[in-house]
């Protein structure tokens, strides 16, 4: 047998001489040749920042790694503020690491599956393609390696010839802050509820309505707005942002 393309760290351990220990074990299966990269699943920023010093050879740091890529969800399995996330995301791209994504058509958080979801299935309606089309589309732009777990046929999706705006690629992004468990149980919820119904996806269907919950502001105005609810209005192209009605009136976060 050759040598194995990538050797991955399923889930690195949470104590800092270990995970040193532990990847040095790794380091040595890619200097005897065994090995020709490495890469990591389950991993924070502060993890991923300690295997990618400036002490370190680059060829032992992470090549590569696996995330979550999807619209209800971005990023590390244990990353639980919007803060980490961005951190994480900030650094792959600083160190160059690819980010290999997972998940990208299955259902998160008992959310329905993304292929299923009215919003997406009517925005594919407008670029003219299928909701498995526009995804995979998503997640190329978006900068990321899928790693499908599904059916083989859905691999053809990446051939076809899909042109998306940036602010489409921006919308579909933000679905996950309206989503995702630890930033909004509400509306967790709220989507539990719609696995087992058929609906039919058309314009204004979907998230529009929905409860949601405003978190993550850094300005002064918008600090004052954190922790505040209210239902989604409408989504700004133009300055990638969700419109949400709260008592306090309209507002985009």
């Amino acid at each position: 047998l050759g040598p194995v393309d990538c050797l991955m760290l399923h889930r690195p351990p949470k104590q800092d001489h270990l995970l040193e220990e532990v990847w040095a074990v790794l380091e040595e299966e890619v200097r005897s040749g065994r090995a020709r990269l490495l890469g990591a699943s389950n991993i924070t920023a502060t993890q991923l920042e300690a295997l990618t010093q400036s002490s370190r050879s680059q060829e032992m740091w992470p090549a590569l790694v696996q995330l979550k890529c999807s619209p209800f969800h971005q990023g590390g399995y244990f990353v639980d503020s919007s803060s980490s996330l961005t951190a994480l995301w900030s650094l792959l791209r600083k160190k160059r690491v690819v980010p290999v994504g997972i998940s990208l058509f299955n259902p998160l958080h008992s959310c329905i599956s993304p292929l299923q979801e009215p919003m997406v299935a009517a925005w594919a309606e407008e670029v003219g393609a299928s909701s498995a089309e526009l995804l995979a589309h998503w997640c190329r732009l978006s900068g990321v390696c899928p790693m499908l777990r599904c059916a083989p046929h859905h691999a053809a999706v990446f051939r076809s010839e899909v042109q998306l705006r940036p602010a489409l690629v921006a919308a579909i992004s933000s679905l996950a802050s309206l989503t995702e468990t630890a930033f909004c149980p509400a509306l967790r919820d709220d989507l539990s509820l719609r696995k087992s119904r058929k609906r039919t996806a058309r314009r204004g269907d979907g998230l529009y309505g929905r409860l949601v919950e405003v978190h993550s502001l850094q300005s002064k105005e918008g600090q004052l707005l954190n922790g505040l609810r209210g239902k989604l209005v409408s989504f700004d192209e133009e300055s990638g942002r969700w419109q949400v009605e709260l008592e306090v009136g309209l507002r985009k976060i």
